[in-house]
């Protein structure tokens, strides 16, 4: 790509694949950490205040491994997209529910 393209790529990229079955951690713990990050994703019916729970726990849980820098900041974005996520299908839901 030109030069010029190449963070705005390298940007999409990450935002497409980060919520998708595609690893962006390379090493076996965090990629099971990933792999919980994904399960709270898809899990559905769970209350907003449960996931956001479970999302700090397992941010907690995150904080204490022996991680490399770059994957923990990797970790840490997903558990953000994920969280957003979470937050945007709430309020989508409660808006379902008043317009219904």
């Amino acid at each position: 790509a030109p030069r010029d393209d190449v963070y705005r790529i390298r940007a999409a990229l990450h935002k497409r694949l980060a919520l998708t079955e595609a690893y962006l951690t390379w090493s076996e713990v965090p990629q099971r950490f990933e792999a919980r990050l994904m399960e709270l994703h898809h899990a559905t019916g769970v209350p907003l205040e449960e996931r956001i729970a479970a999302l700090e726990a397992l941010q907690d849980e995150i904080d204490g491994a022996r991680l490399k820098t770059d994957e923990w900041d990797v970790l840490y974005r997903l558990r953000l997209q994920v969280e957003r996520d979470a937050y945007e299908a709430d309020r989508r839901a409660r808006t379902r529910a008043k317009a219904g």
